[in-house]
Order: C-alpha cells, then sequence, then structure tokens
C-alpha cells in the first residue's frame, strides 16, 4: 500500500505499476522462500537475527535509493524492492518452522496470525500510517519494526554479516531521516502545500499562472482556460441559461468556478478530499465561489454519486484525471457510466468529455462509445493545439459535446449573446489582449466531423469489462487491437 503511493511518480497510474509491484513482490518472496527450502535442507538456514539486521538495511532501501531529486526510473524502484521481499519470503516459513516443530495445529495458528496481519497492516497503513504521518514516515516506522525485535532478542553474538547489516542500516536510517526526500517533501517544490488524506496525497505549488496540481506525485492540472472551455462551450450550446450544472472531478476548481458565473445551482464532485481543500491555494476568491447561493462541493466518486442522486442537470463536465490510461479512468468512459448519465440529463442537457489528448486509438473507442451511447454527438478539438501537428499515432486534447437533444454549433455572436456578463469575464480571464469574437473564433473553429474520430472496427468500445483505454500494452507491442 505504502510503496504504491510512495513510487507513482515514477512508476504511474497505469495497471502495469501496481502489476509490476506485485510481481516483483511476488516473484523476489517466492525466490526467499525456495532459498530457505534449500538452506534448510543442507543444514544452513540463516539465524533470525541475521535476518532482522539485513531486514532492517533492506527494508529502508525503498526510501534511500528512491529519492525524487535523483532518477525517474522504474527499474531501480522495481530492484529496490526485491531484497526485503526476499528476505521476508526467507524468513516467514522459518518462523512457521521453529514454532510448529512439526505441529500441524501449531502451523496452522502461525499461519493464522500471519493472514490477520495481512488483513490489518493495508488498513493501518492506509487509514493511519499514510493520512497522519505520510510516505516518508510510514516507511521508517515499518523499517524500525526491525531493531526492536533485534533489541528484543538480546542475541549475545554476532557474526560479521550480522554487524554489517546492523551498521549499514543504521548509516540508510541516518540518510533517511536527514537526507532523504519524497515527493510529498513541500522543500521538492516551489511555495507548496501538502494535504494527505487516506485516498491520496495532494501537493498544490507554484506561483501565480505556473501553479500546479499533483495527485500522489502525478500532476494533474494547471491553470489553463481549456479548463474554462469545458463550462462555457457546452452551455452556449443550450439556448436557455442554466438551472444546474455538474462537473465530475473538482482539480483545481477552475471549471467548477466558470460554471458558478452562469448561475444556477452548480455542484463539484471529487473522489480526494484533499483536493478540494486546495481550492484556496489557486483561488483568492474561492471562500466566495463555494458560498454562494447554489455552490455545492462533493467527496464522492463521481460515478457513484450520480447513480444515487435524483437530480437532472443541464450539464454535466467531466474531465477524468490524465493520463487516459490511468488505471480505474475506464469507468469515466464506460458505456455503463454514460448510461448513468444520459438518465441525469435534462432534456435539453448535455454532456461534455473531455479527451485529454493520448494515443489516436484510444480516442477513438472513446468517441464511438459516446456514439453508441448518445444520439447527438459533436467533436471539437481544443483550441490550445490550433494550427499544431500531432504524430499520426496520437491526438491533442479534445471536448466531446453529447446530449439525448439536438446540438447546433453557434455562432460567434450567438455564443456570445447566450453569456451572462460574469461568464464573459471568466473565459478572458486566461486570455489578456484577445476579445470575445476572436476567443469564440479560435474556439469554434475546432469542430471536426465525427466520422474522421471513428475506429475502422465499429466493435471497438470502452465498457467495464473491456477497459479498453487501460489495458494498452500488448495492444502497442504487437500492433493488436
Amino acid at each position: 500500500v505504502v510503496w504504491t503511493r510512495a513510487f507513482t511518480p515514477v512508476l504511474k497510474t497505469t495497471i502495469y505499476a501496481f502489476a509490476a509491484v506485485l510481481a516483483t513482490y511476488l516473484c523476489a518472496t517466492w525466490v526467499g522462500s525456495a532459498l530457505y527450502r534449500m538452506h534448510l535442507r543442507r543444514g544452513m538456514a540463516a539465524g533470525v537475527d541475521k535476518l532482522l539486521a539485513m531486514l532492517f538495511l533492506a527494508s529502508l532501501l525503498p526510501l534511500v535509493m528512491n529519492d525524487p531529486r535523483w532518477h525517474e526510473s522504474s527499474v531501480l524502484v522495481l530492484l529496490s524492492l526485491v531484497p526485503i521481499s526476499l528476505l521476508l519470503g526467507y524468513m516467514t516459513p522459518q518462523l512457521v518452522d521453529d514454532h510448529a516443530r512439526g505441529e500441524p495445529g501449531a502451523a496452522g495458528s502461525a499461519y493464522a496470525v500471519n493472514v490477520v496481519g495481512c488483513i490489518l497492516g493495508p488498513l493501518l497503513s492506509g487509514y493511519v500510517l499514510l493520512p497522519v504521518f505520510g510516505v516518508k514516515w510510514a516507511l521508517l516506522l515499518m523499517a524500525l519494526v526491525y531493531p526492536l525485535f533485534m533489541v528484543g532478542r538480546a542475541a549475545a553474538r554476532a557474526d560479521k554479516v550480522t554487524t554489517v547489516a546492523k551498521l549499514a542500516g543504521v548509516a540508510a536510517l541516518l540518510v533517511a531521516l536527514f537526507s532523504t526526500r519524497t515527493h510529498e517533501d513541500p522543500s521538492v517544490y516551489t511555495n507548496a502545500e501538502v494535504r494527505r488524506d487516506a485516498t491520496a496525497s495532494v501537493v498544490a505549488h507554484g506561483e501565480g499562472m505556473k501553479k500546479r496540481l499533483l495527485v500522489n506525485g502525478v500532476g494533474i492540472t494547471e491553470l489553463t482556460s481549456v479548463t474554462k472551455v469545458m463550462a462555457h462551450l457546452p452551455l452556449v450550446m443550450r439556448q436557455n441559461p442554466p438551472k444546474s450544472t455538474c462537473v465530475i472531478c473538482f482539480g483545481m476548481g477552475t471549471t467548477f468556478r466558470s460554471l458558478g458565473s452562469w448561475g444556477g445551482n452548480f455542484t463539484a464532485v471529487e473522489l480526494v478530499p484533499s483536493v478540494c481543500d486546495s481550492f484556496g491555494f489557486f483561488w483568492d476568491d474561492a471562500e466566495e465561489v463555494a458560498g454562494r447561493t447554489g455552490a455545492r462541493i462533493v467527496v464522492d466518486d463521481g460515478r457513484r454519486f450520480l447513480s444515487r442522486t435524483e437530480e437532472k442537470f443541464d450539464l454535466i463536465t467531466i474531465d477524468p484525471p490524465p493520463p487516459v490510461e490511468a488505471g480505474g479512468s475506464s469507468l469515466l468512459y464506460s458505456s455503463e457510466f454514460y448510461a448513468v448519465l444520459r438518465e441525469r440529463l435534462s432534456d435539453t442537457g448535455v454532456l461534455q468529455q473531455w479527451f485529454p489528448g493520448g494515443e489516436k486509438k484510444i480516442a477513438q473507442a472513446v468517441v464511438n462509445t459516446l456514439k453508441e451511447s448518445f444520439p447527438y454527438l459533436l467533436v471539437c478539438r481544443s483550441f490550445e493545439f490550433a494550427g499544431q501537428e500531432m504524430p499520426s499515432d496520437m491526438l491533442a486534447g479534445v471536448h466531446l459535446l453529447a446530449s439525448n437533444h439536438p446540438l447546433e454549433i453557434p455562432t460567434v455572436d450567438q455564443a456570445i449573446e447566450r453569456m451572462p456578463e460574469a461568464a464573459k469575464v471568466d473565459i478572458l480571464e486566461f486570455l489578456p489582449g484577445i476579445n470575445l469574437k476572436a476567443g469564440w473564433k479560435l474556439v469554434l473553429d475546432q469542430f471536426v466531423p465525427v466520422e474522421t474520430m471513428l475506429p475502422e472496427d465499429s466493435s471497438i468500445l470502452i465498457t467495464d469489462d473491456r477497459p479498453y483505454n487501460e489495458y494498452f500494452w500488448l495492444r502497442r507491442a504487437f500492433a493488436d487491437k
């Protein structure tokens, strides 16, 4: 649990990252167990005191070897997990054998204790150590278990290997305490605020227009007019002002703030509590916006919120966390989710689905899934990439606009006429020197035919049980759909 959060900046957020950590742990554990059985047969099994000393050092290696200022190598990260996994794989069956001494009931009791620890350990790590102490101190506290056991055993003699391991462990502990940094350390960034909860570690950092939001060390968003367009573009396609709007994935709160400029009820749903708590870091008027009549910020899973509410929205805008391959993100691109969205839209409601850019085949799968889920769909490329050429297998950001009601692209004058004064001010906030007409012309010129974004194989869709965007390695490695 702690490793997954600690090394997300390097291993990233795909399903292959967790799979790599798990595979490394399991394989190293298996090797350690096999070594123990081999050594036991030969009568040369290592003593517990030696193993504890080596475990003390090995438990600190993942922390001291992976300071984010030193490298971004996933190979080194995974290799740093091998020694402790191998040693625990060696020691666990040894402890069971020492306790049981051939008695099946005693062996079962020992394994039962181990299973209880496997249940309580992740709960303690996820809900106490990580939120309260953070990644660095969670790893340190777990590493200090081994010297405590060494002191408790009070071994009278120690061989050279044990002595060297203890000294190296003390040196590693000093490095970890006074030198090592993690992605949660404010000193790694400029002007940073760090917040932690049971869901994630959140860093808000930077100054002026260079402010950024990181979740578990991975960049989520920055101050950009694109997140304003996610609110304003779908709303100018409607002839009447919205009564109720909703944004799924809060981020910096830019889209939520823009929705507020249209009046009516506006809701934001965010999974990570600390992301919502960072709203004030990015906006001086955050408290005033959140306190407006009709404003609501909900900490919940976006899909679960929409599945349970009976409220209808004139706009639902979704900005899934990047990258598009992120583990679990398919739940915000799937046909089952779009079925929920259709039920939550008003008769003239619009869905704005943001595709953050990436593999063209994934973009085609997203568009095709939307086309199969909604009777009306429009595709608008991000104005930020206007005039730029992308590699043939990649695609820049795209606004996908879907509805149960016919959609018509407004003229520039219509778009401006439909906006309240507060919204006109809001959309130009990051675009000094550009007037509304020029700005809207740039945005509205980016619409492209839906047909140009569809896959050749119409069966390529994203569903809950076929997360096409998340499972990409074989497709890219062997050019197979």
